[in-house]
């Protein structure tokens, strides 16, 4: 099993994370590996 995450703050508004998992589940021989990566912006205080 492994997660790793990156946040990245770009401005007092926004963000970038990007993000790796791989986990081991019964029934498969090679693990589940998923990505995902997206810039989030405040739109309300």
């Amino acid at each position: 099993m492994r997660y790793e995450l990156t946040v990245t703050i770009l401005d007092r508004n926004r963000f970038h994370y990007k993000e790796d998992t791989q986990l081991r589940m019964p029934g498969r021989k090679d693990l589940f590996h998923h990505t995902d990566e997206d810039t989030l912006t405040r739109i309300s205080k």
